[in-house]
């Protein structure tokens, strides 16, 4: 069945719509009077946090800017004066906090990232003391991803040792071109210096060298990443008589460590009727991933094929059924889709207009009656 809205309570281009149906016993005026007084004690503000990058080494500084507003008009708020700012580990447990003045709806700050954390993904979690009284879901939640940068602990005194690199990011198959730079503090001359350097794969040695009397200089590397490979390594070691001076440092390696994110429109998916889903893929450092792959079932057959349009971004369409799950297939790596329901009512938008907006209405219910289709944007119908 579908239905046409005459008029619009909101812009949908620029905000989110929350949709309800409502049994036809219950006239719209209720509906408007109970929204508007859950309103008086629902969520205030909103919060968003930008950082300078996704991806920093153990020891970088992380910084960021955040932007409160008010939650029904948008516009920045006072409301908390408070703002807190969390990075959380995998274990769910909170390393580091900070707490920042909210300034016209603005707030500016760094986190100092230390040496011993672990690589891996952690969650920068940010909210007000006012958000605090309200659920967590409400709270901004945004992936970072760590990757190591070890230092030996013998150091040979005044002298420095450096890694960059021609490109941000490579991938299996290209060429890198690599400057290892070693800056001396002092005029000491380090007549018996060995420098060492070691190019490592997951598997293997791509390159290896080795060299006596160093002075301060540049040391460029030319090397091929190999197919398939995951994780490529740089390791300079400088010894003078007993004291040692070493690097490691990783290629910024595009990883093929994907991640993939679910958004059914309507919010949940139900048995027996047709469900659009949206997904997200991005790699390991945050960034949009694009893939190809296809939809199946537990038993792995194939239900339809999967691909991403731009930047990550893609959307399916397909019927679930009983007695089955179904995952996306991307690699020989499965991503299970949220749980299905067993019964219920699917919206998605149909089509639009500057004016009208068309909902198609997916039922594996027997509805009888008058329905209705409530609009709501930050608390308002």
């Amino acid at each position: 069945m579908r239905y046409r809205i005459a008029f619009l309570f909101v812009t949908i281009c620029i905000s989110p719509l929350f949709f309800s149906l409502i049994d036809s016993y219950l006239f719209i005026d209720e509906l408007i009077e109970k929204v508007n007084a859950k309103r008086e004690g629902a969520q205030k503000e909103s919060i968003f946090i930008h950082t300078d990058r996704n991806s920093y080494n153990q020891g970088d500084t992380l910084w960021l800017k955040g932007y409160i507003n008010e939650f029904t008009s948008g516009r920045p708020t006072e409301i908390s004066q408070t703002v807190y700012v969390d990075i959380i580990d995998h274990n769910n447990q909170k390393i580091l906090t900070q707490e920042y003045y909210n300034e016209q709806g603005k707030i500016d700050g760094a986190f100092n990232l230390p040496d011993n954390l672990d690589d891996g993904e952690y969650n920068l979690v940010a909210y007000t003391s006012t958000m605090r009284n309200y659920s967590e879901q409400w709270y901004f939640n945004k992936p970072i991803y760590l990757k190591s940068l070890k230092i030996s602990s013998q150091i040979i005194p005044n002298l420095n040792i450096k890694i960059t690199y021609d490109k941000k990011e490579y991938k299996s198959g290209e060429d890198v071109v690599a400057k290892i730079s070693f800056i001396k503090k002092a005029s000491d001359q380090f007549n018996k210096t060995i420098i060492e350097y070691t190019v490592q794969s997951e598997n293997e040695t791509i390159k290896s060298f080795k060299s006596e009397a160093i002075n301060a200089g540049d040391i460029h590397i030319r090397f091929r990443i190999p197919e398939k490979s995951n994780e490529i390594s740089i390791r300079a070691v400088i010894k003078n008589q007993d004291q040692s001076l070493s690097y490691d440092s990783r290629v910024p390696f595009k990883s093929n460590n994907i991640i993939v994110s679910f958004f059914p429109e309507g919010g949940e998916i139900t048995r027996n009727i047709k469900n659009k889903i949206a997904f997200q893929a991005t790699d390991s450092l945050g960034n949009g991933a694009d893939i190809e792959g296809h939809l199946v079932d537990e038993r792995g057959r194939t239900v339809t094929t999967v691909q991403t349009e731009h930047n990550g971004l893609g959307a399916f369409v397909f019927v679930p059924v009983k007695n089955k799950s179904y995952s996306l297939s991307f690699k020989n790596k499965l991503f299970p889709l949220p749980k299905i329901n067993r019964q219920g009512i699917a919206l998605s938008v149909d089509g639009q207009t500057q004016d009208t907006l068309s909902i198609r209405v997916n039922s594996s219910l027997k509805i009888s009656g008058k329905i209705y289709l409530a609009a709501t944007m930050r608390n308002h119908v």
